[in-house]
């Protein structure tokens, strides 16, 4: 499968008056056309830095400060004329290639639309906004294909409901809103991060499906965050398992879920309620918490809680490197670096 984009060892660190915050500290990955990556981890982890990276929104002092973004040009149209992939970390932040790209290329969904959309403008006047970025576009066509998306993503009344302000619509109305303002270019790449946390059981799986059809029928790739696994289960066909900036775990989804090979994925997965659990079983958390940001740990940083490591080493030193331990699985674990030594 070709790669829409991939990530090259990037760093993206906050550089803070109490410390340097080390985000996202040394992360590899990519992602084919028309397949989803599933991102996963605790909050504090990296994952939506990683997003805001790509997109080089990253809020200040934040800095990518090492790596490569290099998104594989759309049939030698994008900026780079030779076809070359155009590498994102390289270009300037508020300059204009950045910003063709924002929307036209890669779009994003956020996780609460209500601080997300301007509660000064309708709906309709801020999906026609992104619109009118593209240079044949005009107010009458951009308001038609605004109604369109808003019926695409299955907002009744589009023609009356595109008036509305983001107060006026329910917490799903503007979730699908929101999605219709990130397809309204037609991206090749969607980044949705955490998209259906602030909303109930049958508004998340009718959100869920939505996003499933249109990634059929636009042929997006999308990248998924989240801290729910079951929603990764539905959703990926590969997953990366981040945990203090890091990925320490990586393959497709069947394999996680069926094989998962890190003890960080494994204590994730035990977390799940379980069908045909006993009303009085308690579920099993995962012992203490992510470090602290400015914390400078010796070994492994999941070390203090994980239920598997051997002390002297892995408290020590840090793990290695990801390294294959199955075809397309790979893990970043003193366990696994010791036994194929």
């Amino acid at each position: 499968m070709d790669t829409l984009i991939e990530i090259r060892n990037l760093k993206t660190h906050f550089f803070l008056d109490e410390g340097t915050v080390r985000a996202v500290d040394g992360v590899s990955f990519r992602i084919p056309n028309r397949r989803t990556l599933g991102v996963v981890g605790e909050s504090g982890c990296g994952k939506s830095v990683t997003a805001q990276s790509i997109l080089r929104i990253v809020p200040s002092p934040g800095k990518i400060i090492e790596g490569h973004i290099l998104l594989a040009s759309r049939n030698g149209e994008e900026e780079d004329s030779s076809g070359e992939p155009v590498d994102l970390a390289a270009l300037d932040p508020g300059g204009a290639e950045i910003r063709r790209i924002r929307g036209r290329e890669v779009a994003m969904i956020f996780q609460e639309p209500m601080t997300s959309f301007s509660p000064l403008h309708t709906i309709g006047n801020q999906i026609c906004e992104a619109i009118l970025l593209e240079p044949d576009a005009d107010k009458e066509s951009a308001r038609e294909h605004a109604i369109e998306m808003l019926k695409q993503v299955g907002i009744p009344k589009a023609e009356q409901r595109i008036d509305a302000y983001p107060h006026e619509l329910s917490g799903g109305m503007r979730q699908r809103a929101m999605i219709a303002m990130a397809l309204s270019r037609n991206p090749r790449l969607l980044i949705a991060d955490e998209p259906t946390t602030a909303l109930d059981v049958s508004i998340q799986a009718q959100i869920l499906d939505l996003m499933e059809a249109l990634q059929d029928e636009y042929g997006m790739s999308i990248m998924f965050i989240t801290h729910d696994l079951g929603v990764i289960a539905e959703m990926a066909d590969e997953v990366i398992v981040m945990y203090w900036g890091k990925i320490v775990e990586q393959a497709d989804v069947d394999t996680v879920f069926n094989d998962p090979q890190h003890p960080y994925t494994r204590a994730l997965l035990r977390s799940i309620p379980q069908i045909g659990a006993t009303a009085k079983q308690r579920l099993e958390a995962i012992s203490g918490v992510v470090p602290h940001p400015f914390a400078r740990l010796q070994g492994c940083p999941y070390a203090p809680r994980c239920t598997e490591a051997k002390m002297g080493v892995c408290n020590v030193g840090k793990p290695p490197a990801l390294t294959e331990v199955a075809k397309g699985q790979s893990v970043s674990c003193f366990l696994h670096h010791d036994n194929r030594e």
